[in-house]
Protein backbone atom coordinates (compact mmCIF):
# COMPACT_ATOMS: atom_id res chain seq x y z
CA UNK A 1 0.00 0.00 0.00
CA UNK A 2 1.51 3.33 -1.05
CA UNK A 3 0.63 6.08 1.43
CA UNK A 4 1.27 9.84 1.33
CA UNK A 5 1.02 12.03 4.44
CA UNK A 6 0.70 15.75 3.63
CA UNK A 7 0.91 18.03 6.67
CA UNK A 8 2.81 21.19 7.54
CA UNK A 9 3.74 20.01 11.04
CA UNK A 10 6.57 17.52 11.44
CA UNK A 11 5.13 16.17 14.69
CA UNK A 12 1.81 15.43 13.00
CA UNK A 13 3.55 13.64 10.13
CA UNK A 14 5.57 11.56 12.59
CA UNK A 15 2.44 10.82 14.63
CA UNK A 16 0.67 9.38 11.59
CA UNK A 17 3.73 7.31 10.68
CA UNK A 18 3.64 5.92 14.22
CA UNK A 19 -0.07 5.11 13.91
CA UNK A 20 0.47 3.44 10.55
CA UNK A 21 3.42 1.43 11.83
CA UNK A 22 1.41 0.28 14.86
CA UNK A 23 -1.50 -0.75 12.66
CA UNK A 24 0.71 -2.66 10.20
CA UNK A 25 2.67 -4.45 12.96
CA UNK A 26 0.09 -7.21 13.34
CA UNK A 27 -1.43 -7.15 9.87
CA UNK A 28 -0.30 -8.94 6.68
CA UNK A 29 0.25 -5.63 4.90
CA UNK A 30 3.22 -3.44 4.06
CA UNK A 31 2.85 0.33 3.83
CA UNK A 32 5.31 2.42 1.86
CA UNK A 33 4.87 5.91 3.32
CA UNK A 34 6.10 9.21 1.86
CA UNK A 35 5.93 12.46 3.85
CA UNK A 36 5.25 15.93 2.41
CA UNK A 37 5.37 19.27 4.19
CA UNK A 38 2.77 20.97 1.99
CA UNK A 39 0.29 20.48 -0.81
CA UNK A 40 2.65 22.34 -3.14
CA UNK A 41 5.46 19.90 -2.38
CA UNK A 42 3.13 16.97 -2.84
CA UNK A 43 1.80 18.13 -6.22
CA UNK A 44 5.34 18.94 -7.39
CA UNK A 45 6.50 15.39 -6.70
CA UNK A 46 6.84 12.91 -9.54
CA UNK A 47 3.74 10.79 -10.09
CA UNK A 48 1.88 12.27 -7.13
CA UNK A 49 -1.19 10.37 -8.33
CA UNK A 50 0.48 6.99 -7.74
CA UNK A 51 -0.56 6.71 -4.11
CA UNK A 52 -3.26 4.35 -2.92
CA UNK A 53 -4.05 6.47 0.15
CA UNK A 54 -3.37 10.17 0.77
CA UNK A 55 -3.76 11.76 4.20
CA UNK A 56 -4.17 15.44 3.35
CA UNK A 57 -4.41 18.31 5.83
CA UNK A 58 -6.86 20.93 4.57
CA UNK A 59 -6.30 23.39 7.41
CA UNK A 60 -4.19 26.55 7.05
CA UNK A 61 -0.39 26.22 6.78
CA UNK A 62 1.26 26.38 10.15
CA UNK A 63 4.79 26.85 11.46
CA UNK A 64 6.87 23.73 11.10
CA UNK A 65 10.11 22.93 12.86
CA UNK A 66 11.51 21.27 9.76
CA UNK A 67 11.20 21.80 6.03
CA UNK A 68 11.56 18.30 4.73
CA UNK A 69 10.18 15.43 2.74
CA UNK A 70 10.72 11.91 3.95
CA UNK A 71 10.38 8.38 2.74
CA UNK A 72 9.38 5.83 5.34
CA UNK A 73 8.71 2.15 4.85
CA UNK A 74 6.38 0.62 7.41
CA UNK A 75 5.78 -3.11 7.50
CA UNK A 76 5.42 -5.89 10.00
CA UNK A 77 8.42 -5.98 12.30
CA UNK A 78 10.28 -3.35 10.29
CA UNK A 79 12.01 -0.40 11.88
CA UNK A 80 11.13 3.11 10.78
CA UNK A 81 13.60 4.81 8.50
CA UNK A 82 13.50 8.35 7.22
CA UNK A 83 15.75 10.01 4.68
CA UNK A 84 15.93 13.78 4.41
CA UNK A 85 17.79 15.67 1.72
CA UNK A 86 17.93 19.25 0.53
CA UNK A 87 17.84 20.42 -3.10
CA UNK A 88 21.53 19.58 -3.52
CA UNK A 89 21.09 16.05 -2.22
CA UNK A 90 23.09 16.76 0.94
CA UNK A 91 21.81 15.95 4.42
CA UNK A 92 19.51 18.73 5.55
CA UNK A 93 20.16 20.28 8.94
CA UNK A 94 17.38 21.05 11.39
CA UNK A 95 16.14 24.58 11.08
CA UNK A 96 13.01 26.60 11.70
CA UNK A 97 10.92 27.55 8.68
CA UNK A 98 7.36 28.41 7.86
CA UNK A 99 5.65 25.92 5.58
CA UNK A 100 3.86 27.21 2.52
CA UNK A 101 0.28 28.23 3.13
CA UNK A 102 -1.26 25.89 0.60
CA UNK A 103 -4.96 25.59 0.04
CA UNK A 104 -5.54 22.00 1.05
CA UNK A 105 -8.91 21.81 -0.67
CA UNK A 106 -7.36 22.90 -3.97
CA UNK A 107 -4.69 20.23 -3.52
CA UNK A 108 -7.40 17.62 -2.92
CA UNK A 109 -9.31 18.78 -6.01
CA UNK A 110 -6.18 18.60 -8.15
CA UNK A 111 -5.40 15.11 -6.87
CA UNK A 112 -8.97 13.92 -7.52
CA UNK A 113 -8.81 15.29 -11.07
CA UNK A 114 -5.53 13.45 -11.70
CA UNK A 115 -6.55 10.22 -9.99
CA UNK A 116 -10.01 8.79 -9.64
CA UNK A 117 -8.71 5.88 -7.61
CA UNK A 118 -6.64 7.43 -4.80
CA UNK A 119 -8.32 7.13 -1.40
CA UNK A 120 -8.23 10.67 -0.02
CA UNK A 121 -8.50 11.12 3.75
CA UNK A 122 -8.88 14.76 4.76
CA UNK A 123 -7.49 16.04 8.08
CA UNK A 124 -9.05 19.14 9.62
CA UNK A 125 -9.98 20.91 12.82
CA UNK A 126 -13.07 22.43 11.19
CA UNK A 127 -16.15 20.22 11.15
CA UNK A 128 -17.62 22.36 8.36
CA UNK A 129 -15.08 20.74 6.06
CA UNK A 130 -16.83 17.39 6.41
CA UNK A 131 -19.49 18.29 3.86
CA UNK A 132 -16.80 19.51 1.47
CA UNK A 133 -15.23 16.05 1.63
CA UNK A 134 -18.25 14.59 -0.13
CA UNK A 135 -17.88 16.91 -3.12
CA UNK A 136 -14.27 15.77 -3.49
CA UNK A 137 -15.26 12.10 -3.22
CA UNK A 138 -12.97 11.75 -0.22
CA UNK A 139 -12.95 8.40 1.54
CA UNK A 140 -13.21 9.99 4.97
CA UNK A 141 -12.61 13.19 6.93
CA UNK A 142 -10.75 13.01 10.26
CA UNK A 143 -11.19 15.68 12.91
CA UNK A 144 -7.93 16.50 14.68
CA UNK A 145 -6.65 15.37 17.08
CA UNK A 146 -7.02 11.83 15.76
CA UNK A 147 -7.08 9.03 18.32
CA UNK A 148 -5.40 5.68 17.77
CA UNK A 149 -8.79 3.95 17.93
CA UNK A 150 -10.26 6.22 15.26
CA UNK A 151 -7.24 5.68 13.01
CA UNK A 152 -7.40 1.90 13.33
CA UNK A 153 -11.11 1.92 12.44
CA UNK A 154 -10.32 4.02 9.37
CA UNK A 155 -7.52 1.68 8.30
CA UNK A 156 -9.78 -1.35 8.71
CA UNK A 157 -12.30 0.31 6.40
CA UNK A 158 -9.61 1.28 3.89
CA UNK A 159 -8.09 -2.19 3.76
CA UNK A 160 -11.52 -3.77 3.46
CA UNK A 161 -12.29 -1.44 0.58
CA UNK A 162 -8.97 -1.84 -1.22
CA UNK A 163 -8.29 -5.51 -0.70
CA UNK A 164 -11.40 -7.38 0.33
CA UNK A 165 -15.05 -6.45 -0.15
CA UNK A 166 -14.69 -4.19 -3.17
CA UNK A 167 -11.45 -5.52 -4.56
CA UNK A 168 -9.24 -4.03 -7.23
CA UNK A 169 -7.76 -4.91 -10.61
CA UNK A 170 -3.99 -4.65 -10.76
CA UNK A 171 -2.21 -4.44 -14.10
CA UNK A 172 0.70 -2.77 -15.89
CA UNK A 173 0.28 -0.09 -18.55
CA UNK A 174 2.89 2.28 -19.98
CA UNK A 175 5.43 0.71 -17.61
CA UNK A 176 3.39 1.78 -14.59
CA UNK A 177 1.62 -0.34 -12.02
CA UNK A 178 -2.08 0.49 -11.95
CA UNK A 179 -4.30 -0.59 -9.06
CA UNK A 180 -7.87 0.21 -10.05
CA UNK A 181 -10.68 -0.41 -7.53
CA UNK A 182 -13.33 -2.52 -9.25
CA UNK A 183 -15.96 0.03 -8.21
CA UNK A 184 -14.46 2.48 -10.73
CA UNK A 185 -14.01 0.00 -13.57
CA UNK A 186 -16.59 0.50 -16.36
CA UNK A 187 -15.56 -1.86 -19.14
CA UNK A 188 -12.82 -4.06 -20.57
CA UNK A 189 -12.47 -4.87 -24.26
CA UNK A 190 -9.94 -7.28 -25.69
CA UNK A 191 -7.94 -7.12 -28.89
CA UNK A 192 -5.64 -10.08 -29.34
CA UNK A 193 -3.53 -10.51 -26.23
CA UNK A 194 -4.26 -6.96 -25.06
CA UNK A 195 -7.10 -5.46 -23.09
CA UNK A 196 -8.39 -1.87 -23.04
CA UNK A 197 -9.53 -0.96 -19.55
CA UNK A 198 -11.79 2.07 -18.95
CA UNK A 199 -12.77 3.77 -15.69
CA UNK A 200 -15.28 6.33 -14.41
CA UNK A 201 -12.83 9.21 -14.94
CA UNK A 202 -12.96 8.60 -18.70
CA UNK A 203 -9.43 7.22 -18.66
CA UNK A 204 -8.31 4.14 -20.51
CA UNK A 205 -5.29 1.85 -20.37
CA UNK A 206 -3.99 -0.76 -22.79
CA UNK A 207 -2.49 -3.70 -20.96
CA UNK A 208 -1.29 -7.13 -21.98
CA UNK A 209 -4.04 -9.41 -20.66
CA UNK A 210 -6.38 -12.01 -22.14
CA UNK A 211 -10.08 -12.38 -21.38
CA UNK A 212 -9.47 -15.60 -19.45
CA UNK A 213 -6.82 -13.87 -17.34
CA UNK A 214 -9.19 -10.98 -16.64
CA UNK A 215 -12.04 -13.27 -15.64
CA UNK A 216 -9.67 -15.10 -13.32
CA UNK A 217 -8.78 -11.85 -11.58
CA UNK A 218 -12.43 -10.82 -11.29
CA UNK A 219 -13.03 -14.16 -9.57
CA UNK A 220 -16.74 -14.43 -10.30
CA UNK A 221 -17.62 -10.89 -9.15
CA UNK A 222 -21.38 -10.53 -9.95
CA UNK A 223 -20.93 -6.93 -11.07
CA UNK A 224 -19.16 -8.00 -14.26
CA UNK A 225 -20.85 -9.57 -17.26
CA UNK A 226 -19.44 -10.76 -20.58
CA UNK A 227 -21.88 -9.32 -23.14
CA UNK A 228 -19.99 -10.26 -26.29
CA UNK A 229 -16.73 -11.79 -27.39
CA UNK A 230 -13.96 -9.96 -25.58
CA UNK A 231 -16.30 -7.36 -24.00
CA UNK A 232 -16.95 -7.24 -20.25
CA UNK A 233 -18.96 -4.48 -18.55
CA UNK A 234 -19.60 -3.44 -14.96
CA UNK A 235 -23.38 -3.73 -14.47
CA UNK A 236 -23.29 -0.94 -11.89
CA UNK A 237 -22.35 1.42 -14.74
CA UNK A 238 -24.84 0.23 -17.36
CA UNK A 239 -27.67 2.66 -18.16
CA UNK A 240 -29.61 0.67 -20.78
CA UNK A 241 -29.69 -2.59 -22.69
CA UNK A 242 -31.92 -2.38 -25.74
CA UNK A 243 -31.92 -2.48 -29.53
CA UNK A 244 -29.03 -4.93 -29.42
CA UNK A 245 -26.76 -2.47 -27.58
CA UNK A 246 -25.42 -2.08 -24.07
CA UNK A 247 -24.97 1.58 -23.16
CA UNK A 248 -22.85 2.56 -20.17
CA UNK A 249 -23.54 5.66 -18.08
CA UNK A 250 -20.73 7.58 -19.76
CA UNK A 251 -22.38 7.09 -23.17
CA UNK A 252 -20.27 4.28 -24.63
CA UNK A 253 -22.11 1.56 -26.56
CA UNK A 254 -21.25 -2.09 -27.01
CA UNK A 255 -23.03 -4.73 -29.12
CA UNK A 256 -24.82 -7.49 -27.25
CA UNK A 257 -24.19 -11.10 -28.24
CA UNK A 258 -26.91 -11.74 -30.85
CA UNK A 259 -28.03 -15.20 -29.74
CA UNK A 260 -28.10 -14.26 -26.06
CA UNK A 261 -29.62 -10.77 -26.11
CA UNK A 262 -32.73 -11.71 -24.14
CA UNK A 263 -30.76 -13.64 -21.52
CA UNK A 264 -28.24 -10.79 -21.11
CA UNK A 265 -30.98 -8.16 -20.72
CA UNK A 266 -32.82 -10.31 -18.17
CA UNK A 267 -29.57 -10.91 -16.28
CA UNK A 268 -28.95 -7.16 -16.03
CA UNK A 269 -32.53 -6.44 -14.93
CA UNK A 270 -32.38 -9.12 -12.26
CA UNK A 271 -29.04 -7.79 -11.00
CA UNK A 272 -30.48 -4.26 -10.64
CA UNK A 273 -33.63 -5.57 -8.93
CA UNK A 274 -31.69 -7.64 -6.39
CA UNK A 275 -29.34 -4.74 -5.71
CA UNK A 276 -32.27 -2.41 -4.92
CA UNK A 277 -33.95 -4.74 -2.45
CA UNK A 278 -30.80 -5.57 -0.48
Amino acid sequence: MKVAIVNAERKVREYFVMLLKKYASDKPIAADCTLFESGDTFLASENFDRFDVVFLDIGPGESDSTTQSGHTTVSEGAAQTEHTTNADGAAQTEHTARAKRSNGLETAATLRKASGTAMIVLLTENRDHIRVAFSLHAFDCLIKPVSCQRFQKLMDDLCRYLFHEHGYLEFTADRKRIRLPLKFLISCQSCGHYMTVRDVENRSWRTRMTVSQLLGRLDGDPRFLSINKGIIVNLDHVSTMRDGLCTTKDGCRFPLRIRQRTRLINHWREYIFLKRIR
